[in-house]
């Protein structure tokens, strides 16, 4: 994914824990957040969650992806987390890029 969205143009930074993106994104904020729904100790729902209830981070916007968390249940999970939308995994790289440029452009 970090491949793909560089190549449509997108500056990436990576983080392999929830903590570090939280930490991450108070030193140098980002445009937006690409999350896994999946993930040990933290979940995307969860990091979604964190980001709105801190006053540094909740301008910032959550965008969720997944690969099997693609159920009606899961989209109202991510509504209500905050984030502002649910991606399956797999899309093109421009597909996704829209989707992101959209997200960035909406918050």
């Amino acid at each position: 994914m970090q491949i793909a969205l560089q190549s449509q143009g997108f500056s990436v930074s990576i983080a392999n824990q929830s903590k570090d993106a939280i930490d991450q994104a108070k030193d140098n904020p980002p445009d937006l957040v690409l999350s896994d729904v999946r993930m040990p100790g933290m979940n995307g729902f969860e990091l979604a969650s964190a980001f709105q209830a801190d006053s540094a981070l909740k301008d910032i916007p959550v965008l969720l992806t997944s690969a099997t968390a693609t159920e009606e249940e899961d989209k109202i999970s991510a509504q209500e987390s905050g984030a502002k939308g649910l991606v399956e995994k797999g899309l093109e790289p421009a597909e996704l890029a829209e989707v992101l440029r959209s997200a960035i452009e909406g918050s």
